[in-house]
């Protein structure tokens, strides 16, 4: 009965176990898909170039993106209103935004 009750609790750890595996597995996959989403900015062109965009939000903060694609740029000058979805500093899409004031980003 013994011999019994040892093979009960070990298979009981065994299952506690995998079912933490993959809980852990589940959450590590889940974090990934998170960070991979990319972060958008609004603001206003300050300076823009074949290969960077700087732009200034309503708040006053100034960042600068790398654009890899120059057709990306095509169309925008500075001054122009613009939303910017970017990961690890780099632009994937640029979006001129329209009807917004300029007072917004002064």
């Amino acid at each position: 009965m013994t011999g019994l009750k040892k093979i009960g609790n070990i298979l009981m750890v065994v299952m506690l176990l995998a079912g933490g595996v993959t809980s852990f597995a589940a959450t590590r996959s889940s974090m990934q898909v998170a960070a991979a989403k990319p972060h958008v900015t609004m603001g206003q062109i300050t300076a823009i170039s074949e290969h960077s965009l700087t732009l200034k939000d309503k708040n006053g903060k100034v960042q600068t993106f790398q654009i890899t694609d120059p057709s990306m740029a095509t169309g925008l000058k500075s001054g122009d209103k613009v939303s910017v979805a970017s990961e690890n500093g780099q632009a994937s899409s640029i979006r001129k935004l329209m009807g917004t004031s300029s007072s917004n980003y002064k």
